[in-house]
């Protein structure tokens, strides 16, 4: 008999000729568990459903279905009692023994899981149960003495090697290995996000600790590791996320990359004191990574911590006493908090190291000195910043530009028409520099002067265009700087041209 046209037959009629015709059913097919759930919704009351899964239940004791819908009906204390019956009835069913381990007390639970591995000792869920059940324990033990100094293991210097919960999930990647389960890394890492959306953080970490190594070769990890991370922040699984990159930075202290990603993991999690912590770690194992001293400046800084960022730039200058980087950081960070005495000085500090060691610094340094300048309205100095750097950077076309604007400022004509040029001879290719000087030019009233500027300007620059192989970025599209070499004479604007 087919059990689909009971069911029909029954919903085409009225709630209490249903009840009769699936009563009929059951008669004919009582271990059809699709009829006897059926009938259960046929029922109003919460008592008569349980009586009719009772009764399914005394044909069908072993249909999970039926177990687990008694067991949503009950109370509590029934559903001990219930979940107690039906682990005898369905003993290989897992989902039962774990619904009983979390009705009971910490001493059953324990019980009960005891003998879910031992009726069940392939299947891992019980240990990762068993594990939650012990962080729990912990959890509530230190809470009662009153410990408000724990400190959560993925964000801690050093695994905790007596933590319980770890050897319960060592101890059973070792024995499902031992009795020929593979362990599959994939199934590992999502049950370890499981642990951490069901608010067990330290079984989450131990997880991934036990087994994100699991059939990587050693050459893959990083690469590996740092691809699983990015997964589970996707999922916003950050928790376990954070976990991966702990095991990344215990196994590759020396890669500042993986302390990027564990910082970023942070700011996407929006935990800026982990951040904190985790770059503070970063320059302890990799010292000369200049980037890392970086973030963790502006972190410091974008959250108002001036004193912070200006403490944390003072150890990277001990760290790194030649890194540029790090003097025009700190250069920025004084010049954006209105300090040009303080910015005046840290570059200055910066050439006269340079010089020290018998080398120089970068066009930046003297771009970002005259910038200070220029602040403060000390053209002299300004001035004399720029002729300093174009006697180390020639080639630099930014810093001819700023002294030609300079001059023109200044209002002596002829000292920027011999600025620009110096600076076209220098730098032919600096569109730019060409559009200054005929802009001077058209300033003046010479249109003669411009046109010869300009036409000159569209040889030495397709020239030097050709020489680099048609490569440079002056040469591109109609909206490029060379296409305004071929519109007519530029007129100038209040101020001139930007640098």
């Amino acid at each position: 008999m087919n059990p689909d046209v009971w069911s029909e037959n029954a919903r085409l009629n009225t709630a209490e000729d249903a009840k009769a015709i699936i009563a009929r059913a059951v008669a004919h097919m009582p271990l059809n568990v699709d009829l006897w759930m059926h009938a259960t919704q046929l029922e109003d009351e919460d008592d008569r459903k349980r009586q009719v899964l009772r009764k399914a239940l005394e044909k069908i004791p072993s249909s999970v279905r039926l177990w687990k819908a008694l067991v949503d009906l009950s109370s509590e204390t029934d559903a001990k009692v219930l979940l107690a019956r039906a682990t005898e009835c369905c003993p290989q069913h897992v989902d039962l023994w774990l619904a009983l381990a979390r009705l009971e007390t910490k001493e059953n639970a324990r019980v009960v899981l005891n003998k879910a591995r031992e009726t069940l000792p392939l299947e891992p869920l019980v240990w990762i149960a068993a594990a939650k059940l012990e962080e729990a324990s912990e959890a509530n033990d230190a809470t009662v003495a009153g410990d408000s100094a724990s400190v959560d293991t993925a964000t801690s210097d050093q695994v905790d090697a007596k933590s319980l919960v770890g050897k319960i999930i060592e101890r059973a990647v070792k024995s499902l290995a031992n009795k020929g389960v593979s362990i599959d890394r994939e199934f590992w890492l999502k049950e370890a996000e499981t642990a951490e959306r069901s608010g067990h953080p330290k079984t989450c970490f131990e997880i991934v600790r036990v087994t994100v190594g699991k059939n990587v070769e050693d050459e893959d990890r990083k690469r590996t590791w740092i691809s699983d991370a990015g997964e589970c922040i996707a999922r916003e699984s950050f928790h376990t996320a954070r976990s991966i990159y702990k095991m990344c930075t215990l196994t590759f202290p020396g890669k500042k990359s993986v302390w990027i990603a564990a910082a970023e993991l942070e700011r996407v999690a929006g935990d800026s004191h982990a951040m904190d912590a985790v770059l503070k770690k970063a320059v302890k194992y990799c010292p000369t990574a200049v980037v890392l001293w970086l973030m963790a400046a502006k972190e410091l800084w974008v959250r108002g911590n001036v004193h912070g960022a200006r403490a944390v730039l003072e150890e990277a200058f001990v760290a790194n006493p030649d890194s540029e980087d790090v003097w025009l950081a700190a250069f920025k960070l004084e010049f954006e908090q209105r300090q040009p005495e303080r910015a005046r000085v840290l570059l200055l500090k910066a050439r006269e190291k340079a010089n020290e060691a018998g080398s120089s610094v970068g066009e930046r340094v003297y771009v970002k000195a005259a910038v200070v300048e220029r602040e403060v309205g000390d053209l002299n100095a300004e001035r004399a910043i720029l002729k300093e750097g174009l006697t180390v950077h020639p080639g630099s076309d930014k810093l001819w530009l700023m002294l030609g604007q300079l001059e023109r400022q200044a209002g002596d004509v002829e000292r920027a028409r011999e600025t620009y040029a110096k600076a076209t001879r220098r730098c032919p290719s600096c569109v730019f520099l060409w559009l200054e000087f005929a802009m001077l030019e058209t300033s003046q009233g010479n249109h003669a002067k411009t046109k010869a500027v300009l036409e000159q300007a569209r040889l030495r620059v397709a020239a030097a265009v050709s020489s680099d192989g048609g490569n440079s970025s002056n040469s591109s599209s109609n909206n490029s700087p060379m296409a305004q070499l071929w519109l007519p004479p530029p007129r100038p604007g209040p101020g001139g041209a930007a640098c």
